[in-house]
């Protein structure tokens, strides 16, 4: 809800607790029809570069992050 009310159509990284808790954040984005994926060091880096590349694209609004170092350079999002 606080997504859509202040902040629909930017992009955003959710910091979550562990894996189950990305996904089901992730979820829950995508069932209020929000494109969101869940990252995490359980996707190949092929997977994370393909997520990372869609979010920067603008093809995902919404990153769910857990266990994976991230930090902002130049508007760009690097994970570490």
């Amino acid at each position: 809800e606080l997504y859509c009310s202040g902040f629909s159509g930017e992009r955003a990284v959710v910091y979550c607790v562990n894996v189950a808790h990305a996904e089901a954040a992730a979820a829950c984005f995508r069932e209020a029809g929000i494109p969101a994926a869940s990252i995490s060091g359980k996707n190949t880096p092929a997977e994370r570069e393909s997520l990372l590349t869609c979010f920067s694209t603008g093809a995902l609004s919404v990153l769910c992050n857990a266990d994976i170092r991230a930090k902002e350079t130049f508007g760009v999002l690097k994970m570490l």
